[in-house]
């Protein structure tokens, strides 16, 4: 890998990150049920895939267990995500999902035996102060979907921690392609029962959907893969930073929301945490 950024690179991660944020703001305009949602989000792309797989004439490695358990997990995540940003507002569910490297670093320690270092303990204790400054509103009385929507994404930044680490130990066995199919696969499969189930989505929601689908699982996961190989990733994920900044601009522009103190210092305390626990 090169030390050297170009601007290539770069750019293909902002773009993602632009699409990772753009995505929270469709989601909320499409307000269709999170279990719906999840099986297009994640059925899309494995279709997509399959595709690829047939095309290429490369192999589809047999996946272990552990890569079956982060893929289940990486669907449950996906749902509370969807929850989350459905019933708080998508400032919070973004500023809120940021908090996963503190629980990265947490699992890391206890299963990765990576060394304890008090500047990451610090920092991982400020984080978690943010977190009780975005619950805090109006005298600690926070509203009943805030509430949901807020400890909804909590649980699906500490969710998707697990799949890290857990992808992390695989890595050496999978392929990026290989492990973008089986993130998605196990998903696909067990929702997709509710598409039948739920409420059908409208004329003007399948499609929007399956952008959304094509756009985030696809395009800008195909991106950030494709910037990696240039890149360090602890560069990489840094630059992805700019996914809460389109969220929040969006946010403000197309639904109205605005950012109280409280937001605005825990939010500023779980980022610049996070911010600073992945650098050396």
């Amino acid at each position: 890998m090169k030390d050297k950024i170009t601007p290539g690179p770069v750019i293909e991660v902002l773009i993602a990150g632009f699409i990772f944020g753009g995505a929270a703001a469709v989601i909320k305009y499409l307000a269709m049920p999170p279990t719906s949602l999840t099986f297009i989000r994640l059925g899309i792309p494995t279709l997509f895939l399959l595709v690829w797989f047939f095309f290429s004439k490369q192999k589809i490695v047999k996946p272990n267990q552990p890569l079956i358990w982060a893929s289940l997990l990486n669907s449950v995540r996906m749902v509370l995500y969807f929850v989350a940003i459905m019933f708080t507002t998508i400032t919070n569910a973004i500023i809120v999902l940021y908090t996963y490297p503190i629980f990265v670093y947490i699992l890391s320690i206890a299963f990765l035996k990576e060394k304890v270092s008090l500047r990451n303990l610090g920092l991982t204790l400020l984080a978690f102060i943010g977190i009780i400054f975005i619950y805090y509103d109006n005298g600690w009385v926070i509203g009943q979907n805030d509430l949901i929507g807020i400890t909804a994404m909590l649980a699906s930044s500490f969710i998707y921690s697990i799949t890290v680490v857990i992808f992390k130990k695989q890595r050496e066995s999978y392929d990026s392609i290989n492990t973008l199919f089986y993130q998605n696969l196990v998903g696909a499969v067990v929702f997709l029962p509710f598409i039948f189930i739920n409420t059908p989505p409208t004329a003007i929601q399948l499609p929007i959907a399956i952008f959304y689908a094509i756009m985030v699982g696809l395009v800008a996961f195909g991106l950030f893969f494709k910037a990696l190989k240039h890149i360090k990733a602890s560069t990489a994920s840094t630059l992805l930073y700019v996914e809460v900044l389109a969220a929040i601009i969006l946010a403000i522009i197309f639904f109205q929301e605005k950012i109280d103190l409280n937001t605005f210092i825990g939010g500023s305390m779980i980022l610049l945490s996070t911010i600073l626990l992945k650098k050396k």
